[in-house]
């Protein structure tokens, strides 16, 4: 979540080309990266901690920080508001609905959702340093090994397919960037299956279409289409 708030600061706040005038397109592939990707996965992200390991940990004794349950309500009010500067964009980017001055409302809106998008950042950042020096903490003084890994399973199942194929390749391509040593180890213990599906599906779609949707937000024509090949186009 903290690299893909970095990309978002680089590829949409700080890019004056993110232009809806000039390269419309460009709002097409944001708005399908943040809702197929970035939305969900932060909304599963937030929905394991207070469904599944901050109860858990209740039943231990711990309690998680009021403040750190409580911005959860805040980011999502964050996250829900990039979905309605979208339905202002696609409402007003409509021939029907076209005026003399649409296109400078269509530049407001824009304008309005780049910041809005950095402000969201700009409090995400905070909300997962306190969760990243509370729960390794509460985990290593408080809990065993093995009931984490039995916890960790739980969370991990309640991913399903389609939140594996959205989560995991990011995960590791961010954990080769930060700390490559920790890659072996963690997909020796990945399933088999997910294994196979995650080298030969998953990471290819990540890297020939996931990543261009945003890092094509720089250029001045869209990345080429992406091909899947083979079965299980949901993942």
């Amino acid at each position: 979540i903290r690299q893909w708030c970095l990309d978002i600061e680089t590829y949409v706040v700080n890019n004056d080309t993110f232009d809806p005038i000039a390269y419309p397109w460009k709002m097409h592939n944001f708005f399908e990266w943040y809702n197929e990707y970035f939305y969900e996965v932060v909304v599963h992200h937030h929905g394991v901690e207070e469904k599944i390991v901050n109860p858990w940990l209740a039943t231990k004794g711990i309690q998680t920080p009021v403040k750190m349950e409580a911005d959860h309500d805040t980011l999502h009010k964050y996250l829900d508001g990039v979905k309605d500067f979208e339905a202002q964009y696609r409402a007003l980017n409509r021939p029907a609905a076209w005026a003399p001055d649409q296109e400078a409302n269509i530049q407001k809106v824009i304008a309005d959702l780049r910041k809005h998008l950095g402000e969201l950042c700009k409090l995400m950042g905070p909300h997962l340093a306190e969760e990243e020096k509370f729960y390794p903490g509460e985990f290593r003084d408080k809990l065993t090994l093995a009931e984490w890994k039995k916890k960790e399973g739980e969370i991990v199942k309640s991913l399903g397919l389609k939140g594996a194929s959205q989560t995991l390749p990011h995960f590791i391509t961010c954990m080769k960037r930060w700390n490559p040593a920790m890659v072996p180890g963690f997909l020796a213990e990945v399933p088999p299956p997910i294994r196979y599906m995650l080298n030969n599906k998953w990471l290819p779609k990540y890297h020939g279409y996931v990543r261009p949707l945003l890092e094509g937000l720089v250029n001045d024509r869209p990345p080429p289409e992406y091909q899947e090949s083979g079965c299980c186009s949901i993942c």
